[in-house]
């Protein structure tokens, strides 16, 4: 049974404390994970993970400093681009801003895959920003369940903004998500994943999650009991 787990910033992210790294082939940490990465027993399982990847969104802050990126021997930066804007190739004008950075520093960079717009919001097909999802930890679940042959995916941290981050936000420096950015897309998260998680029966997804979401599907198990302080 191939497994993956995915790392997502809310605070429901500290049930890593009770799971091994070495149980899932991929590891996926998600977004802006510079305060993150200085909780040890964080830090320590993206260190001990047998195959690391870094999901991040088009913004310049949720890349890491090169530094770390070689420190946790990270095999792949995964950009929320497709293969036209990866490359710059028409219409774009150049390649990634992003991927040109982490070239520089010989990072090893990826784009989506086209296929996913499958799975996406349907969108215009001149519509440059593709492709379509509410968030990044939601755009990776869906990658990995449609892209990879996984048969079990674990996800942590996503937390539908009903709870704090487990650091803070990195647009408004707090721990709650601010409201346009963040709050308002929690109803659109849990339709877009309802409706998703049917579609993959052969995919067994678990979610430790601080919400109240429960899309009641038979490949579906969620955990939302908060741990206790010792643990």
């Amino acid at each position: 049974m191939k497994k993956a787990i995915i790392l997502s910033r809310g605070k429901s992210i500290e049930h890593v404390k009770n799971l091994n790294p070495k149980d899932y082939d991929l590891c996926v940490f998600v977004n802006d994970w510079t305060r993150e990465l200085q909780i040890p027993y964080l830090s320590n399982f993206l260190f001990n993970s047998k195959k690391l990847h870094h999901y991040i969104c088009r913004e310049p802050f949720a890349v890491l400093h090169p530094h770390n990126y070689k420190v946790l021997n990270v095999d792949l930066v995964r950009l929320n681009i497709l293969k036209k804007e990866y490359f710059g190739m028409e219409p774009y004008p150049a390649p990634s801003r992003i991927k040109m950075f982490l070239d520089q520093h010989r990072i090893p960079s990826g784009y989506i895959d086209q296929e996913i717009l499958t799975w996406s919001d349907p969108r215009s097909p001149e519509e440059l920003r593709l492709p379509g999802f509410p968030t990044m930890g939601v755009l990776s679940t869906v990658e990995l369940a449609t892209m990879y042959d996984f048969d079990e995916i674990t996800v942590l941290g996503v937390d539908f903004y009903e709870g704090e981050y487990m650091t803070v936000c990195s647009s408004n420096q707090e721990k709650h998500a601010p409201e346009k950015s963040g709050i308002g897309k929690a109803p659109i998260m849990k339709k877009f994943l309802t409706e998703f998680f049917p579609k993959k029966k052969d995919v067994k997804f678990k979610f430790y999650t601080y919400s109240s979401f429960d899309p009641k599907c038979e490949n579906v198990e969620i955990i939302n009991e908060k741990l206790k302080e010792s643990e």
